[in-house]
C-alpha cells in the first residue's frame, strides 16, 4: 500500500489559528521581521531567546533558498487520510486550541523555533550548519548533539523540575501528568528538586514553549493561560528531552507532502528537515499520531477543502 501521505497547507499547519487563513500575509500584520521583533519583546527576558531570534531571522534571509528544496507531492491520498482520521480521531479528545493557537494569540510564535522552541547557541549553530550542508555528509546520532554533548543529556535518566512561585495549580497539575505519561513510557524518571543545578523550571509565561535539551542550569518550560493541558505538557517535555516536531524528519518528503506556495510569509524556513546528522529516529517509521507532531489531525478538520487534500 503507499504511505499514508497528508498534504500540509502551511497557512494552517504552522499556524492553525483560522480555516479563513490565506497563503498571503494580511495587510494589518506587518512584515515577518516585525512580528519576529515583537515576540521577542515578549519574551527577551527569557534565556536564550536572544540568540534564537538572531537565528530566526537567519533562516528568514534563506526562504528563497530553502523553497527550492521542499518536495511538492503530486498525488495524495484523502480516503486514506479520512481512514486514519476515523481510527484515530475516535481516540483524541478535539482541542478548540492548540500551542499554535495560543502562540500566535499571544504574538510570540514568530520569535520561537517552529512555533514554541527557544534555541541556545550552540544548537543555533550547529541547525544552521546543518541547513547549509543540507544534511549532508554528516555523522549520524540518536539524539539532538552539539560540541556542549553529552552534557545536554539528561544525567543518569532523571529529570529534575521545579515550579514558579506564581504558578497556577492547573499547570503544575497537567505537568505532573505529563511527566507521568512519559515515566511510564520510558525509562525517564522526573524528579522534583529546587535545588538542582540542572532543571526544568515551570513557568506562567506568555503561551506555550520549551527548550530543547538540556541546556544547563535553570531551563525554562512555559504552560501560559490556555497551555494548561496534559497534552500540551508531554509535547513540550518532549522538546525538554530533546525532541524536534515529527516533521522535521529527514524522511517526512515519503510521508506528508509540504506546498511551499501556501507558505505565510517567514514560516517557509521555519520548515526545514532535520538531517540524521543531527537527529536519529530509531529507524522508526513516520508516526503521524505522534504527540511531537504539529496538528494533522486538527488539520485535516479545520482545512478538509479539495485545494488543501487533492486527490490521485
Amino acid at each position: 500500500m503507499k504511505a499514508l501521505q497528508i498534504t500540509l497547507l502551511v497557512t494552517c499547519a504552522a499556524s492553525l489559528y483560522s480555516s479563513q487563513s490565506t497563503s498571503k500575509q494580511s495587510v494589518n500584520e506587518g512584515s515577518f521581521e516585525e512580528e519576529i521583533n515583537a515576540g521577542y519583546d515578549l519574551l527577551k527576558d527569557i534565556p536564550n531567546e536572544e540568540g534564537t531570534v538572531r537565528f530566526l531571522k537567519q533562516l528568514h534571509n534563506m526562504e528563497k533558498e530553502l523553497k527550492n528544496r521542499l518536495v511538492q507531492s503530486a498525488h495524495v491520498l484523502p480516503s486514506e487520510i479520512m481512514s486514519y482520521i476515523g481510527e484515530k480521531g475516535s481516540n483524541i479528545d478535539p482541542l478548540d486550541y492548540t500551542i499554535e493557537d495560543v502562540n500566535h494569540n499571544n504574538k510570540v510564535e514568530s520569535a520561537l523555533f517552529q512555533g514554541d522552541i527557544i534555541l541556545t547557541k550552540e544548537q543555533t549553530e550547529e541547525l544552521m550548519e546543518d541547513i547549509k550542508q543540507d544534511g549532508s555528509n554528516r555523522r549520524k546520532r540518536q539524539a539532538f548533539r552539539d560540541n556542549m554533548y553529552p552534557k545536554t543529556l539528561w544525567t543518569n535518566n532523571q529529570v529534575y523540575y521545579s515550579f514558579s512561585p506564581n504558578i497556577f495549580e492547573n499547570a503544575t497539575r497537567a505537568f505532573k501528568k505529563a511527566a507521568n505519561i512519559w515515566s511510564s513510557a520510558t525509562c525517564i524518571d522526573f524528579i522534583e528538586s529546587d535545588t538542582a543545578t540542572d532543571r526544568i523550571l515551570l513557568i506562567q509565561g506568555i503561551g506555550c514553549y520549551s527548550a530543547l535539551g538540556k541546556t544547563g542550569g535553570v531551563q525554562p518550560l512555559s504552560l501560559g493561560p490556555r497551555c494548561e493541558r496534559v497534552g500540551t505538557a508531554v509535547h513540550e517535555i518532549g522538546h525538554a528531552l530533546g525532541f524536534f516536531h515529527t516533521h522535521s524528519r529527514h524522511d517526512r518528503d515519503s510521508f506528508i507532502a509540504v506546498h511551499p506556495d501556501n507558505f505565510q510569509d517567514g514560516w517557509l524556513s521555519q520548515f526545514t528537515k532535520i538531517s540524521e546528522g543531527v537527529n536519529y529516529n530509531y529507524q522508526l517509521t513516520y508516526d503521524y499520531g505522534s504527540v511531537m507532531h504539529y496538528g494533522a489531525l486538527r488539520l485535516a478538520w479545520i482545512c478538509p477543502s479539495s485545494d488543501i487534500i487533492e486527490g490521485s
